[in-house]
């Protein structure tokens, strides 16, 4: 994933330089200036984006991803495993996944959401 935020901010910034040098030759001095900039300032936002990427441990990306892939199957109503119920049930203690309990066809159900926490540490940290 890092890789290739990497390798995109790294070929938007090629694709920019490229067009300021090709927007020389059509246009004048003041064209160019302009394209270099917009192209280093949305490089630099490219890579302030990986770099707060980066800072989020992967075991955390896998915690939650797995909690995801949970929730969506409880989500859709399918059978758990005992492996995967001690699994919701951990999850659901740390806090990773939120309970949301609702009646279907008058029947108590569970849905569960990827808690607030398990958001904020990928997107902030």
């Amino acid at each position: 994933m890092i890789k290739e935020i990497l390798f995109l901010s790294v070929f938007a910034l090629l694709i920019h330089l490229g067009a300021g040098h090709s927007a020389a030759y059509i246009a004048n001095d003041f064209a160019k200036g302009a394209i270099l900039l917009i192209g280093g300032v949305s490089a630099i936002f490219f890579f302030q984006i990986a770099r707060q990427i980066s800072k989020v441990p992967p075991h955390i990306w896998n915690q939650n991803r797995k909690a995801a892939i949970l929730a969506k199957k409880v989500n859709g109503m399918k059978e758990l495993t005992e492996s995967e119920k001690n699994a919701l049930d951990n999850f659901i203690k740390q806090k990773i996944l939120t309970p949301l309990p609702y009646v279907h066809r008058n029947k108590w159900c569970l849905h569960v959401k990827l808690s607030d926490n398990a958001l904020n540490d990928v997107l902030y940290h």
